[in-house]
């Protein structure tokens, strides 16, 4: 027994009496399997020698219940763009009014790294709009570490599409708006009002259904961009061009050399990795590869995981867009006539005056006559 020690034979000639070598390689001693330990690694719990005596810990428990270190996608609501946005032709006037700026976000747990987004053969990465991914064409980037960070003011820069992997400009880091702690350089007073020099500027919208306002926090912290690495696409025009609606790979991904962690790698560990703008419903399928502390890669795909690949339900998303500004709808007020959206899924009439004109100037309290010559006022 190669796990024994100080074997004699006794008077049968059979060979006994060794002592048992314990997990620390101490005759006799009492750290056996199922002791506790130290498996070195900070980013695990309830470490302990297994049957082999190697010192085992516990990953901490990751999205839907599963171990690793994927805790989920968050995906923001990082803008809405309103009328005058969408009138600005210094980005090459193809913003629509109502078109929503996402922002994708990885969550991870405490000390893990994020090394690729990425399409397989069984694992085909989409990000898809019903209708066109929107690019700020003037001065936009396919990846959103060659944003030029002295521009964000001008126009609708702020809120192009792109690719990333933590940089949301050349020299600033892209964080949730409720996480930035420094204000905004972008957005009202900070704008340039673009090509119709707009007073107080634009990216002003204050709709409560993209949380934080831009003139507010801008959710970028001044940090050196990390530089992204495509490979394997045969173009990212979805990210050049206002002409797509699809971005698919199978054979191809985005990364950072060696991977990184999020700006808080020991806590929340959150990373962008893309910016999208759109009016149309918009969804994704994603897979990507984390680093493990201490050595190690976990694969997580959006369906059917092989092998040790993992999936997590937030790798696939859907959002389904208001219906385009001047659609028409029905308010559910008998009061009012022609109905449409706003753009920012709200139904709007004109009310009804009392002389039953739509949008009419006869209200209560205006001057009218009741055909009696005996009254005033």
């Amino acid at each position: 027994d190669p796990n024994t020690t100080g074997e004699m034979w006794d008077m049968n000639c059979n060979c006994t009496g060794g002592l048992l070598v314990d997990c620390e390689g101490t005759p006799g001693g009492s750290v056996l399997p199922g002791s506790p330990c130290d498996d070195n690694n900070p980013f695990t719990t309830d470490d302990a020698y297994d049957a082999n005596c190697d010192c085992i810990g516990t990953l901490p428990t990751a999205c839907d219940g599963s171990p690793g270190g994927l805790e989920g996608l968050i995906v923001e609501t990082y803008y809405i763009a309103e009328p005058n946005d969408a009138a600005d032709t210094d980005g090459m006037g193809n913003l629509i009014q109502g078109a929503t700026t996402y922002r994708i976000y990885v969550d991870m747990a405490p000390g893990y790294t994020l090394e690729a987004v990425y399409g397989a053969p069984a694992h085909t990465l989409e990000m898809q709009t019903s209708t066109f991914f929107y690019n700020q064409e003037d001065r936009g980037e396919a990846t959103g570490d060659l944003i030029d960070g002295t521009r964000l003011d001008e126009n609708t820069l702020a809120i192009d599409s792109w690719l990333t992997f933590g940089a949301a400009a050349d020299g600033y880091w892209g964080v949730p708006k409720v996480d930035d702690p420094d204000g905004s350089i972008v957005g009202g007073a900070n704008n340039d009002g673009g090509s119709n020099a707009v007073p107080g500027g634009l990216l002003v919208n204050n709709d409560p259904n993209a949380g934080v306002e831009l003139t507010v926090a801008d959710g970028l912290v001044p940090m050196a961009a990390s530089g992204v690495t495509t490979i394997g696409f045969a173009n990212l025009d979805a990210f050049e061009t206002n002409t797509e609606s699809l971005f698919t790979t199978n054979s191809g991904a985005w990364s950072v050399l060696g991977g990184i962690a999020g700006l808080d790698p020991a806590g929340e560990n959150r990373i962008l990795i893309a910016q999208v703008t759109t009016n149309g419903d918009f969804s994704f399928e994603l897979n990507m590869r984390l680093g493990v502390p201490g050595g190690g890669t976990e694969d997580w795909v959006a369906s059917n995981p092989q092998g040790a690949e993992r999936t997590c339900s937030s790798l696939t998303y859907l959002n389904v867009a208001c219906p385009p500004f001047g659609t028409a709808c029905d308010d559910g007020d008998p009061n009012t006539q022609n109905d449409t959206e706003d753009g920012f899924c709200n139904c709007v009439g004109e009310v009804l005056d009392c002389e039953g004109v739509a949008g009419g100037s006869a209200l209560p309290g205006t001057t009218c006559d009741d055909g009696d010559i005996n009254t005033v006022g």
